[in-house]
């Protein structure tokens, strides 16, 4: 019973410092921030995404970027890197399988 009763004490007192039941404390403005977008951006090829995820990586470091915001646009980055690396990949195993069939 008083691990249950230290708990909720504990629990009850983050709430009152942070003011907020759940999630970021109130204020906290990491959410909001977001990175523009610029015309220039070229999500097409591989260099375009790894130029694009450079930025991401320097807009978080310099705080201009929210930690949820970049964890999204990893996600859709490491996608989108796949799906244009993948074809090139299926080239040259196919290359390689031929080379392999013909020793």
């Amino acid at each position: 019973m008083t691990k249950q009763v230290r708990s909720r004490r504990t629990s009850k007192a983050l709430r009152t410092q942070f003011k907020s039941k759940r999630g970021a404390p109130v204020g906290n403005r990491n959410a909001v921030l977001a990175l523009p977008w610029d015309s220039g951006f070229d999500l097409s090829d591989s260099e375009g995404i790894r130029r694009f995820l450079e930025e991401v990586v320097k807009a978080v470091w310099e705080g201009r970027l929210g930690t949820r915001a970049a964890g999204s646009l990893n996600g859709s980055l490491r996608l989108l890197f796949e799906l244009c690396t993948l074809p090139q990949l299926e080239e040259r195993v196919a290359e390689l399988e031929k080379v392999k069939k013909g020793i």
